[in-house]
């Protein structure tokens, strides 16, 4: 009986922490905020940062410098959307940065050659 008690006190403190672990680890995640995934309307924010206060006009004003801007970017004879011509636009950026990394090769023979 002596010797049973301390190997039943290990169990039982075993017992006791596993079921602590187990209890923590199925209610930490559910009570914890995890992070949210923004859709594309979301502004993302720096901690404690406030967005501006706008009026309707100053509103306004942005929603035109938008519409602006997308319509430059879409002008021309085949109309594209705004998808379309950014894709565009980065295979062009993609394409020039292999041009400045490998430079351009000569489009002929040097004309000048004597310093």
């Amino acid at each position: 009986m002596h010797r049973l008690f301390p190997r039943a006190m290990r169990a039982g403190a075993l017992a006791v922490a596993a079921s602590l672990v187990l209890a923590a680890t199925i209610t930490v995640p559910a009570s914890a905020q995890g992070p949210v995934i923004p859709n594309g309307d979301d502004p993302i924010l720096r901690p404690g940062a406030k967005p501006p206060p706008f009026d309707e006009v100053t509103e306004e004003i942005l929603q035109q410098r938008d519409i602006a801007f997308i319509s430059r970017r879409t002008a021309g004879d085949n109309v594209l959307s705004n998808q379309e011509a950014g894709a565009m636009r980065a295979v062009a950026a993609h394409v020039a940065s292999d041009l400045r990394k490998n430079a351009a090769p000569a489009p002929g023979p040097a004309t000048f050659t004597t310093a």
